[in-house]
């Protein structure tokens, strides 16, 4: 049993239970949001209108307010569809059942099998719009799950998923007016252009292996950091240390280009004595310290050919809704 389902059986009636859906409460899957237009896919009544449901779907979704993944493969029969997936912090498998989809609402059941066959079945509602914009154009899910704890009171939480390869869209809906972008953020720069040609080809998945330089938005501020990673097939691990001193490790990392997520784990930093001066001089006093929490960076990894860098580039939104952006260190 994984420290993930220990935590989480302390709360469902099951024993064993780890979602695979999170919030777009400040989850927002990359290009899901802020970077294109949402529109309605169609009325209730006319179901001719609607997404299809077919294909693999990548989801996010809170629970504890710790930002989880997962992914799912959707087959649609009509106005209903069924599928399976896994939880990608720890591989857990689960079937998805009673799938519905009527205009613009869809709704469907996920299920564990084997040893956590007990677990109440977790529903999910939501809608279903059509995004257009720069990083994603395609169907978006967006809505909230419900299930039983032990004492049979409702948990529930929200999520949001987009599909892994939509159908590109028309000339028309690229044409369409975008939205207002908030002012750059101070320290953080524009996204370098996307590269044309050279070395690395842009749409090859980079190895991301190497000294990495980082800025981030934090408590009313931009952070600095240097991160370590190293890339081994499509496992990543890494460390690095923020320009507070604050050391961190990667908790897990999923890459699955060009979409990236980052979980850093700090750790409890250490109190550091310094002198005390006046009345009681001699004595000592320990500093502030860090103190131990995760944050999760979720992002899109892009190849760059400009004059004054080429290489990866990636560039996304930290779990508390700011800005980041981290660029090789050759």
């Amino acid at each position: 049993m994984t420290k993930k389902h220990a935590s989480i059986c302390k709360v469902f009636s099951c024993c064993l239970l780890a979602f695979s859906v999170a919030g777009c409460t400040g989850v927002k899957l990359p290009g899901a949001g802020g970077n294109g237009a949402a529109s309605s896919s169609g009325g209730a009544a006319d179901e001719s209108k609607t997404v299809s449901m077919t294909g693999k779907w990548s989801v996010g979704f809170k629970y504890n307010n710790e930002t989880l993944n997962a992914s799912m493969t959707l087959k649609q029969d009509g106005s209903t569809f069924e599928g399976s997936g896994k939880d990608e912090q720890d591989g857990t498998p689960f079937k998805i059942e009673q799938g519905q989809v009527r205009g613009d609402q869809v709704s469907f059941v996920k299920k564990y099998g084997g040893a956590l066959a007990k677990i109440p079945p977790i529903q999910y509602a939501g809608t279903i719009s059509t995004m257009s914009g720069d990083d994603y154009s395609g169907p978006y899910l967006k809505g909230d799950y419900a299930a039983k704890d032990a004492e049979g009171n409702t948990v529930s939480n929200d999520w949001d998923a987009v599909i892994d390869k939509p159908k590109p869209v028309a000339a028309a809906v690229h044409a369409a007016a975008p939205e207002s972008q908030p002012a750059p953020t101070p320290e953080l720069s524009a996204p370098p252009s996307q590269a044309s040609s050279g070395e690395t080809h842009p749409d090859k998945a980079p190895d991301l292996s190497g000294k990495w330089e980082v800025a981030y938005e934090y408590k009313f501020r931009t952070v600095k950091s240097i991160m370590f990673l190293e890339q081994e097939f499509d496992q990543v691990i890494g460390h690095g240390l923020d320009d507070n001193k604050e050391k961190f490790v990667f908790e897990k990392i999923f890459y699955k280009y060009p979409k990236i997520t980052l979980i850093r784990k700090y750790q409890k930093t250490a109190a550091k004595a310094s002198p005390v001066k006046g009345k009681g001089k001699g004595k000592e006093t320990p500093n502030p310290v860090g103190s131990e929490r995760t944050m999760t960076f979720k992002g899109d990894v892009s190849v760059v050919n400009d004059a004054d860098y080429q290489g990866p580039y990636i560039r996304g939104k930290t779990d508390g809704g700011g800005t980041w952006e981290a660029q090789r260190v050759k």
